[in-house]
């Protein structure tokens, strides 16, 4: 970090010699690490040196950084790939003293890489945008600048976004005037700079200072060392693994065309097979051979599997600011398993006798059981002969069911039930239900949001689990909030932007202004609902 820094404000700024001092910062924290690999232990190790700090405070002198002194393509390009590589690993590090402090303050006990372990990339839509976005620097005429910023606009002007997330991120990409300060310093176009551009993942390429005189020399190398290393041919299985890096990014190669998906991924590994080795590019054409001889297109289909195999862990994963990480496609992130309870009239019935009140909630989180639901009313599940309401009890509890075999009593007993009580008896709750709870069973069910009976949809509809897991939860809680990350990884997805939107709205404004992630994806979520409206 301190060489980063030390290239970045050498090079655009003046008195530079009190820089030098913490030109050693690299060799302390590797020596922490028997194996000389820079990871999360080094990290920790790393936050907590006092040189950290003081190299640390130099960013400051960012701000006054004169960017017209980069005259050339390759000065902009430089400065532009160093400073993103130097606020990532700082986004990174900061993280991770932020842990180290709230763990020291709240226990004495010695703090281990175990304790503080927490995931530093983030894999789904909207940890991705909220993590990136909260961290920036002020940076010269550019002002304030996130890493958001740097990676998915400055140093990809007139390039296309990102496939990531389901292309997400290019709903919301940029259009920078010829007058926007943005605009007059960005560097150039390239699309090597991502084989640049370090995300402190195992994936990422290798972490590298970028020099103006040998800036093209430098990308080349590091595109085909990355490709080298990362794309995989089997020729036994007839296949080629491709790194998720390049099939995110595939249109900064390949131009867009009609053919279908597995034509374009063909297109690519042709591009690709330019910057193998000669040993990779004969075992691809021995591949096309083989095809031909079969009678058979060129089927060259780029997996988005991982090109090494890495070990998994069962160490557990701390959130970041509550922030959860997604691992599946479908955008959910990490999260407990989530139970699931029945209720039939018998069980609803043993609670009511104790609480009104609890029984109403009960029945709220529980799923109905109405199968066979004759025998639930003989069955004691209990085993308390007690607890089964007599005959009389019945007759004004479930009026349609005693007396009768029909089944059909969806409405009578359990739901009726729900609604009565909370119309009738608990408002505070029904209204809870309303400001905090609705929102966010209607990201999946719009019809209990335009209903004139929103209480009553919902009191008769099959409510999602996650849902269901924060229903007494206030808005301010870490439950309830990590319950509204998870569901806006997948809805960004779906490009759901008012679903989300709504979302964010129906949370009491103290509890927006204390959470930056939220601001940042309501004005994300904004936005590209702005820009999806003026193509229609």
């Amino acid at each position: 970090i301190s060489f980063i820094l030390f290239f970045i404000l050498g090079k655009y700024l003046e008195n530079i010699e009190e820089i030098k001092k913490f030109f050693s910062l690299a060799d302390i924290s590797i020596k922490q690490n028997a194996n000389g690999i820079f990871d999360l232990s080094c990290a920790e190790k790393l936050v907590q040196l006092p040189e950290y700090n003081q190299a640390i405070q130099n960013v400051n002198r960012l701000k006054g950084a004169d960017l017209t002194k980069l005259t050339t393509d390759e000065d902009r390009l430089c400065f532009f790939a160093n400073l993103t590589n130097l606020m990532i690993l700082h986004c990174h590090l900061s993280h991770i003293d932020t842990r180290l402090r709230i763990y020291q303050k709240s226990d004495t006990r010695e703090v281990t890489a175990d304790i503080i372990d927490v995931e530093l990339c983030p894999l789904g839509a909207a940890d991705y945008i909220a993590y990136f976005s909260s961290f920036s620097y002020e940076v010269g005429q550019l002002g304030i600048v996130s890493v958001f910023d740097l990676l998915t606009t400055l140093c990809c002007t007139e390039l296309p976004p990102s496939g990531q997330w389901k292309h997400t991120l290019g709903c919301r990409k940029l259009v920078l005037t010829p007058d926007d300060p943005w605009r007059m310093f960005c560097p150039v176009a390239e699309p090597r700079l991502i084989f640049a551009l370090n995300l402190g993942c195992m994936s990422s390429p290798p972490l590298q200072v970028l020099h103006p005189d040998q800036v093209r020399t430098q990308l080349d190398k590091s595109m085909k060392e990355y490709l080298s290393h990362t794309v995989v041919i089997s020729l036994e299985q007839e296949r080629v693994l491709l790194p998720e890096l390049l099939v995110w990014y595939e249109k900064y190669f390949v131009a867009e065309s009609g053919h279908s998906k597995e034509m374009q991924h063909t297109s690519l590994v042709r591009y690709v097979a330019q910057h193998l080795s000669a040993e990779k590019q004969r075992q691809l054409q021995q591949m096309f051979g083989l095809d031909s001889a079969h009678g058979l297109s060129e089927n060259i289909v780029g997996r988005i599997t991982p090109p090494q195999n890495i070990p998994n862990t069962d160490k557990p994963r701390a959130p970041v600011y509550r922030l959860s990480s997604s691992v599946d496609r479908s955008g959910q992130g990490w999260s407990l398993e989530l139970p699931s309870y029945k209720l039939t009239p018998v069980t609803l019935d043993y609670v009511k006798q104790n609480s009104l009140l609890v029984a109403t909630m009960v029945s709220l989180v529980c799923s109905d059981n109405l199968d066979n639901i004759e025998q639930h009313f003989t069955a004691d599940h209990f085993n308390m002969s007690e607890s089964v309401p007599d005959s009389g009890n019945l007759n004004r509890m479930y009026p349609a069911v005693v007396g009768s075999h029909q089944s059909d009593i969806n409405l009578v007993d359990i739901r009726s039930y729900r609604y009565h009580r909370l119309t009738d008896d608990y408002p505070i709750l029904q209204r809870h239900l309303l400001h905090y709870i609705l929102p966010l069973a209607g990201a999946d069910n719009p019809e209990l949001l335009t209903s004139s009976e929103p209480i009553l949809k919902f009191v008769t509809n099959e409510i999602d689990s996650q849902v269901k897991l924060c229903m007494f939860s206030l808005p301010s809680s870490d439950q309830f909030q990590c319950v509204i990350q998870d569901m806006a990884n997948r809805l960004l997805e779906e490009h759901k932007w008012l679903e989300v939107f709504n979302i964010i709205r129906s949370l009491p404004e103290t509890v927006v202004v204390e959470r930056l992630y939220l601001q940042v994806l309501h004005d994300f979520v904004l936005s590209c609902w702005a820009i999806s409206q003026v193509g229609k």
